[in-house]
């Protein structure tokens, strides 16, 4: 059994608990198993056992397993067989594996040689150095796959089978081509021949010639004599004519006549002579068999007895007609198969009775051409005989696995000597001519070495460079029609020329060949030769004419090159997008409309040059335009700032080395910044990029010029700023790589400061999307996609634009259809009724019903052709959280236009949004309106606050939630009905119901609710009413205004956007602009062409990058604890000698699964092992300095680069070190270096539980901010424990007045004091003045939680709520 006949994973089931057992549970029904039992008891007593069913059923087991033979072939290649061997164990430990390594060098040549010694008339030294070649190619071949694979994430397989099938195509092309060359020559040596004895024969004539010409002489003179004797002689012969022409008119009457006749007869002839031949081709293919057949029928149809009643007819014997002409009598002529068969085909057709002529037109004719012609049953099956041409077969749309029906087909596993062949369960007839042609859509098909060995695979993927020349042709077709028109024509023609001459030789050398002895006696061979030279010789000034004019047309053409090349570029980038999102999917075809459109835009311009300038920057924005608004705006960047440098770097406008620094921001580890405004990290960078020519003392001169640099760093907008001394005249690059190292944060707006210098500000300015100019581009055959985003519904806007074009729900010309359970069926009515009336289809939600998609892909391409031209398909649907989550079909997006739908940014846009969704009528329904109006204002900022706070990540909410503006409308609702049923305002219930219901219904994280229900305490209270409440600083609740009167108080009075608006302080800004920088980066330096992967700051290789990572982290990888000894040592179990020991076990997990991982990578890099998908997935991420998900599941969280979390890594190992040595509590614990710090915290507390006999669920963690760091405590504390390595995000700790402070700008994360932990009984804690601040392990909150610390603060612990103040372990 092979890989491709399991079908499906549940026959390993079965075989599984084969392999295991010997049988298969349910196989046989009850009256087999009786069966197999009577059949075994005689054997079973014979082997002297009482003959009990399980006796007998144990015998027949074990006969099954030593008989029984079971083979199983399967691919090692990817992940399946792994998989199957941890579901499946029987598939290995119950068989023998056999592993079928790939061929060395040596086999190979010894294989190849041996099928050359079968090769006749070739010397043996060539055949050696022909099978080295043939191996050496193999292996190269599979060496250039590897890197394939590392440059184009393509796979391509060298397996022995194609091995084999070089060698077979080898001999094939070698007989062929010996076969032509082998005629050619016999012909020009014919050829040749003929023209030497020609030669021979030209001047034996001259020689006759001369002769002749004397003779001619004398005979000229004899006939001037003849003719005087022939002049007296023709006057008599005139009176005798007359008499002649009288008698011959008579005679010319006599012949009209017979000719007359003659031609009626030669009409009947031609006539029946087609009839006579089909009949006896008919005859011809009749044979024993179909005869016997035809007896057989008991009563056959009318047409079937006409034929017989005919034949009867004519063979009658004398003439003689017999009576009865029934199918019996004909059943007793063909009595004699063999005999009637010789008899038909022996039949004198030229000397029919006359008697038998005339019955047999009394005869009805029924069909008898096509009755006579065929097998009474013609087969099911395809054409039969080996006459029958064979035909090409094409299968579309073929996934990555092959249906095992068509294995033998692909194998070419044919049977009976080559003539049939299996499919299926049928055996069918086999054309050696026939032709089977695979075809996929799969953008980078993934297929099993065996399919590619028996196939083989060609990429239809375009080229860069054969785009450009295709492009080239189309803007030159557009631009200098008459330039393409010309190249076209003389391309033809000199295709024809090279056809013509080829024609010409191939004539006169087949004529020569075959030509008699007397060459010249054959006129029509020497007038074709004379022929033959003149057109050569035309054909060859024309083709030199030809050949000029293409150099003049081509150095007209190449003018256009630069707007082709540009176009190509950007069409590359946008099929690259997909590694961002996989609904980022784009057509050659639409790309193809844009291009031509962009063209026709153009401004145009007398100079060809500025014309062609005026053409690529058109291009390029048409290009960026249509693709921009099916990016989300975090995307649009990287699009733009990959075309910026991919721009720049044909024009050799940027140094790779530069470039490289930039995206991959390479920073040395463990140095510390000599200057306060630098954080080490960017101290690192400028270490690194000072080790660059161009920036050579870049380090010295901020540490000596602190001041400036200072000024620059810490401008609001530094990427405006002017560099101080010199190095303001580096280039834009330069300033970037610098700035990158200076204030990560700003790098976004910084890029797109440099995106408009190179490119033009047109590029980056906000531009909405017009549906209407978007709905005119479409077609029945492309649809409008929307992707769709929280909050935002489409809806709306293409219900307007219908309303405008007459086409509503209500008129029936659109058909709403929202995708779910149930609702495809009347998705697809809908569709069809759309196609033939021309209606709009709005599908919603379409990736909710993934399994359907596939039907709706075929069903919109479908109607795409032939439909009614007013029909129109919008889809919508949100992208999947991951590429593997994606359902959406290639198909479906890369046709359609793409649109992205998402809420606005910023407060104010925010704002006005959430008070657009109200009317004045609003405003004025309520009985107390003041109450209302303030309260709705409320909201309406609490609603901007809560959805615009998203954008702070996890600052902002632990996790992220779908708000609407139905949970506002319901809101208001709410407050109406209940400021209505009330006489005072329930301020406490209006909180409750919106905090914890409306939108607290949403929030599952408790930390996010506390953060909600502080939001309302601040907002809506009755303060308000007053005019006392400020929503942010600057920003008061308003009076009492008309609806246009609070968007003009917004626009007037709202301060400009910054976290001051969410009562976060602006280092949250920092956080999440530098995240968003580093997204940037790191997806524009996995979108770069992967040849510049070898160009990185050293100038290696991918690989040999890998390698040199690999080698790195497996030399300082520190050895496992020794669990055994450990235990033997801690002979006291403390609690905190259990956390410790859990650690050590943890790390030991960890350190185990890295070294397995890189030692299985190492042997596959050096081609001692198949690489497989874990392997190539792991030196991804050595390549790309992050931390393989593998170990990062065996670790703890973290957010640092592999580089960074590694040196992180060994400082924890070597802290269990430390404590391991005694098992004394440390002075001060590092309660960042935990796997579990929650299990620390807890011993803090079961060791005073244990001293105290306190009971532990009454109790909790005290801390104490100390005013001490870590290298001043020497010794524990008396009771609980000091910890260090906390950092505080959102605020800062204030050591001289021991209380929590604003933070520090550009400081997001101060380090803490070291805090003293101590446990008390929860009734004794002490809540007075303090913050309860959640500790979490990393920046990503969430379910990072670790505790609880309850901190002093002087300030309203409202104000931290808001700013997300939390203790992180790790930054």
């Amino acid at each position: 059994m092979t890989d491709s006949q399991v079908a499906d994973e549940s026959f390993l089931v079965l075989m599984n608990d084969f392999l295991a057992s010997g049988e298969v549970p349910g196989l046989f029904q009850d009256d087999e198993l009786e069966n197999i039992i009577g059949a075994m008891k005689p054997q079973v007593k014979f082997l002297g056992l009482q003959d009990t069913r399980e006796n007998c059923w144990k015998l027949f087991i074990e006969k099954v397993r030593r008989q029984l033979k079971v083979i199983l072939c399967f691919s090692p290649v990817g992940s399946t067989l792994r998989v199957r061997a941890r579901r499946f164990p029987a598939v290995v430990n119950c068989t023998a594996i056999d592993w079928f390594h790939e061929w060395p060098q040596d086999a190979l040549v010894s294989v190849s040689s041996r099928f050359l010694e079968e090769t006749g008339d070739m010397e043996p030294a060539v055949k050696v150095s022909i099978s080295q070649f043939m191996a050496y190619v193999h292996m190269s071949v599979k060496e250039m796959s590897k890197t394939y694979l590392a440059t184009e994430r393509r796979y391509n397989y060298t397996t022995p089978k194609t091995f084999l099938e070089q060698i077979k195509l080898y001999q094939n092309l070698l007989s062929k081509k010996r076969s032509e060359l082998t005629a050619r020559i016999e012909r020009l040596e014919k050829g040749l021949t003929k023209l030497q004895s020609t030669t021979s024969q030209v001047d034996d004539l001259k020689a006759k010639l001369a002769v002749q010409e004397a003779e001619l002489k004398q005979k000229n003179e004899d006939a001037d004599k003849l003719i005087h004797v022939v002049g007296v002689e023709t006057e008599k012969v005139s009176k005798e004519k007359a008499l002649a022409d009288e008698e011959e008119l008579k005679v010319q009457a006599i012949n009209t006549n017979v000719s007359e006749k003659q031609r009626a007869c030669e009409t009947d002839l031609a006539k029946a002579e087609p009839a006579l031949v089909a009949a006896q081709e008919a005859l011809d293919t009749l044979n024993k068999n179909n005869l016997t057949e035809l007896k057989s029928f008991g009563s056959p149809p009318q047409a079937v007895v006409n034929v017989t009643a005919a034949v009867m007819v004519l063979t009658a014997r004398g003439g003689k007609i017999p009576k009865d002409k029934s199918w019996k009598a004909a059943k007793v002529m063909m009595g004699k198969v063999d005999a009637f068969l010789d008899a038909l085909k022996n039949f004198d057709k030229e000397h029919i009775p006359e008697a038998c002529l005339r019955a047999f037109h009394v005869v009805p004719r029924g069909c008898p051409g096509q009755a006579s012609r065929r097998d009474p049953h013609p087969g099911v099956g395809g054409p039969r005989g080996q006459d029958t041409e064979g035909q090409t077969l094409l299968i579309e749309d073929v996934p990555e696995t092959v249906e095992p029906v068509l294995e033998h087909l692909l194998g070419r596993n044919t049977t009976r000597k080559g003539r049939y062949i299996r499919i299926g369960e049928k055996e069918v007839e086999y054309h050696p001519r026939f032709r089977l042609i695979l075809h996929t859509k799969n953008f980078n098909p993934h297929y099993k070495p065996e399919v590619q060995a028996q196939c083989t695979l060609i990429n239809f993927l375009v080229t860069r460079e054969g785009l450009e020349d295709q492009l080239l042709a189309a803007v030159v077709a557009k631009e200098r029609p008459d330039l393409e028109t010309l190249k076209a024509n003389l391309t033809k023609s000199q295709n024809e020329f090279k056809i013509k001459l080829k024609e010409l030789e191939d004539s006169l050398l087949a004529r020569l060949s075959a030509a008699g002895g007397d060459f010249l006696g054959d006129t029509a061979l020497v007038e074709n030769l004379e022929t033959t030279k003149r057109t050569a010789t035309e054909i060859e000034e024309k083709v030199r004419e030809a050949k000029a004019t293409e150099i003049q047309i081509n150095v007209a053409r190449e003018n256009y090159r630069p707007a082709a090349e540009r176009a190509s570029l950007l069409y590359f980038i946008l099929s690259d997008l997909n590694t961002i999102n996989p609904m980022y999917q784009f057509s050659l075809k639409a790309f193809h409309g844009v291009f031509e459109k962009a063209i026709q835009r153009t401004a145009p311009s007398d100079d060809a040059k500025q014309r062609v300038m005026n053409l690529t920057d058109e291009i390029t924005y048409s290009v960026y335009s249509y693709t921009a608004r099916g990016l989300f705006e975090r995307d649009k960047l990287i699009f733009l700032a990959q075309v910026a440098f991919q721009v720049l770097a044909i024009k050799k406008e940027v140094n790779p080395v530069e470039l490289d620094f930039l995206l991959r921001f390479p920073s040395k580890a463990g140095v510390t910044s000599p200057v306060d405004f630098l954080q080490p990290q960017g101290w690192g960078g400028i270490k690194v990029l000072s080790e660059m020519e161009a920036f050579k003392n870049l380090d010295s001169d901020i540490e000596g010029s602190a001041k400036r640099w200072r000024k620059l760093v810490e401008s609001e907008v530094p990427e405006k700023e002017a560099f101080p001394k010199e190095w303001k005249n580096k280039s834009s690059l330069q300033k970037l790589c610098v700035l990158r190292c200076l204030r990560p944060d700003r790098m976004s707006y910084a890029i797109r400061n440099f995106v408009e210098e190179k490119m033009g500000s047109k590029f980056v300015e906000g531009r909405s999307t017009d549906l209407f100019e978007v709905y005119k581009e479409s077609s029945p055959s492309t649809p409008l996609f929307f992707i769709l985003s929280p909050g935002v519904d489409p809806l709306e806007d293409v219900e307007a634009l219908g309303k405008k074009l007459n086409f509503t729900i209500d008129n029936g010309r659109i058909h709403n259809v929202s995708l779910g359970q149930g609702q495809e069926v009347v998705a697809e009515q809908a569709l069809e009724l759309a196609a033939a009336q021309g209606h709009w289809v709005i599908l919603q939600n379409i990736h909710l019903v993934a399994r359907w998609l596939g039907a709706l892909e075929q069903a919109v391409e479908r109607h795409s052709r032939g439909s009614h031209s007013e029909y129109r398909v919008f889809l919508s649907a949100e992208a999947a959280p991951s590429p593997g989550a994606h359902v959406i079909p290639q198909g479906l997006l890369e046709n359609a236009i793409k649109i992205t739908n998402e809420p606005p940014a910023g407060m104010e846009a925010n704002l006005h949004k959430a008070l657009d969704l109200f009317t004045q009528d609003t405003l004025e329904t309520c009985s107390k309106e003041t109450e209302f109006k303030c309260i709705l204002f409320a909201l309406c900022y609490f609603h901007a606050v809560v959805t615009e706070r998203r954008k702070f990540g996890a600052e902002g909410w632990n996790r992220s939630y779908p708000f609407s503006n139905g949970d506002l409308t319901i809101s208001v609702n709410v407050l109406y009905n209940y400021l209505e049923a009330n006489p005072r305002v329930p301020w406490d219930d209006l909180r409750y119901l919106f905090g914890e219901i409306m939108y607290g219904g949403h929030i599952t994280d408790d930390w996010d609710r506390r953060l909600c229900r502080t939001y309302l305490s601040e907002y809506i209270h009755a303060e308000a009413l007053e005019g006392d409440v400020f929503l942010a600083p600057g920003f008061r609740i308003p009076p009492s205004l008309d609806y246009e009167g609070y968007h003009r108080y917004i626009t007037e009075n709202l301060p400009p956007e910054s976290p001051h608006l969410y009562g976060l302080h602006p280092n949250a800004e920092i956080g999440f602009l530098t995240a968003a920088s580093d997204r940037l980066f790191r997806t524009l330096l996995e979108m770069q062409p992967k040849e510049s992967d070898a160009g990185g700051v050293s100038g290696v290789s991918r690989e040999e990058k890998v390698k040199s990572v690999l080698e790195e982290i497996v030399a300082r990888l520190p050895e496992p604890f020794s669990m055994a000894e450990l235990m033997a040592r801690a002979a006291d179990r403390t609690p905190y000698v259990v956390v410790v020991l859990q650690e050590c076990e943890r790390m030991n997990i960890l350190t185990q699964e890295m070294r397995r991982s890189l030692t299985e990578l190492d042997l596959g890099l050096k081609g001692e092992l198949t690489v497989t998908a874990d392997m190539e997935e792991l030196a991804n991420a050595l390549f790309y300095d992050t931390v393989p998900a593998p170990w990062a599941r065996h670790a703890y969280p973290s957010l640092l680069s592999l580089g960074a979390w590694y040196t992180d890594l060994l400082l924890r190992v070597r802290e269990l070190d430390v404590w391991t040595t005694g098992f004394a509590l440390p002075a001060t614990v590092w309660l960042s270096g935990f796997f579990n710090p929650q299990s620390f915290l807890t011993a803090v507390m079961q060791s005073t539980a244990r001293k105290n006999e306190w009971p532990l669920d009454k109790m909790c963690l005290a801390v104490e901010v100390t005013k001490k760091n870590r290298e001043d405590i020497t010794a524990p504390p008396r009771e609980g424990a000091y910890v260090h390595g906390l950092f505080m995000e959102g605020a800062r700790w204030d050591a001289p007045a021991g209380g929590i402070a604003d933070a520090r700008l550009k400081e997001p994360a101060p380090p803490m004091p070291v805090i003293a932990v101590r446990a008390v009984p929860a009734a004794r804690l002490d809540t007075t003045n303090g913050y309860e601040c959640p500790v979490y392990k990393t920046r990503m909150r969430g379910p990072t939680y670790v505790w609880t610390f309850n901190l002093k603060t002087k300030e309203r612990a409202a104000k931290w709520i808001l700013a997300a103040v939390a203790l992180l372990l790790q930054t």
